[in-house]
Order: C-alpha cells, then structure tokens, then sequence
C-alpha cells in the first residue's frame, strides 16, 4: 500500500489494519464522544483519555477501549488542528448519516 505522507501528517493512519480496512465508519461512537468531550478545542490526547481511561464509550475491556481509540483516530484524526468541518457541520453530517432516525448527541 503507497504510504500518503499527507494524510499521515494530518494524523491518519493507512495501514494494513485497522477501521478503513474493517469498513465502519463509527459514527455511534464518534456521536457520544463528542458529546461527551464538549470542549470545541480538544486535543486528541483528550478524547483518547476520554475514551480509554473514563470508558465514555462503555466498552468492555481495556483493549477493545484501545482499539476503538485507534479507529476513532484513524477515521477522523480527532486533533482539532486538523479539523475540516466545525461541530455543527459534523452534527448536521451525522444526523444525515442516521437518516434523522436516531437523535445525535445536541452538544456538540
């Protein structure tokens, strides 16, 4: 697989494991830690202290914690330097995504 330095750079990962393979986009997950880590500034040492030590997500184990850090990171870099879109644009993103079936987290 070509390496891609940029999105490297921008915190990406496109290795040979991990969410792009596996092909889910997360975006349950992604709801509730953003509602969960409300700062709009938020690093992404933050979300992963979030997600692994606090367990916002409510995994089982601490591997599966550490898994899902990983793909969170993988699929959408979580450093808010990086940030392409603000909250709102996410919110309304992942509204569309649900099909406005299920309510997203508002707090974002």
């Amino acid at each position: 697989m070509k390496k891609n330095n940029y999105l490297s750079a921008l915190g990406f990962n496109m290795g040979l494991g991990g969410a792009h393979i596996s092909r889910t986009m997360m975006l349950e997950e992604l709801s509730i830690l953003l509602a969960h880590t409300s700062r709009i500034d938020a690093e992404k040492k933050e979300y992963l202290h979030a997600i692994i030590a606090e367990n916002c997500l409510g995994k089982r184990s601490a591997k599966t914690r550490t898994l899902t850090g990983r793909y969170l990171v993988d699929l959408y870099s979580l450093d808010y330097k990086n940030r392409a879109m603000t909250r709102t644009e996410a919110n309304k993103r992942l509204m569309s995504s649900y099909g406005n079936k299920k309510q997203v987290h508002h707090s974002f």
